[in-house]
Parts: C-alpha cells; sequence; structure tokens
C-alpha cells in the first residue's frame, strides 16, 4: 500500500455462538422432572476476528549536528 493511502479493512470480526444444552429426564404421565444430567457446551459458530491493512506512514527524517571537540576540523 502507497503511504498515505487509507486503512483497509480486510475481513469483519465477528462474534461466536455457543450452545448449552442439559438433558432433563421427564416423568411421561405427570411431566415431573426427575433429574437433570450435567450441561454440556458445544461451540455451534466460531469468532472471527477484524483483519485491518494498516497503511504506511510517512516518518521525517531529521538530521541533527553535534560539535564534537576531539574530532580535528578537517574531518567530519
Amino acid at each position: 500500500m502507497p503511504v498515505g493511502t487509507p486503512d483497509k479493512t480486510v475481513t469483519e470480526g465477528e462474534n461466536g455462538e455457543k450452545t448449552i444444552t442439559t438433558p432433563v429426564k421427564v416423568n411421561p404421565l405427570t411431566g415431573e422432572e426427575l433429574s437433570k444430567g450435567t450441561p454440556v457446551e458445544e461451540v455451534t459458530k466460531q469468532p472471527v476476528n477484524k483483519v485491518v491493512h494498516f497503511a504506511p506512514v510517512a516518518v521525517p527524517h531529521k538530521d541533527t549536528e553535534v560539535f564534537d571537540p576531539t574530532i580535528p576540523a578537517d574531518q567530519k
């Protein structure tokens, strides 16, 4: 991407989903709950990360001269 172009979203992010199921035994005649099983958690949709390509930014270079008295005057 050239310097100064806007950032580009490649993939939009999405939330994941999970389903929790708890088996229950019920008396068919009375409808009374007899027992509950252990809840089972299942991921039904994986989350998707958002992907963005960031455009490069120009960084200005600054030259600085520092006087060093240990260097002879005819050298730089």
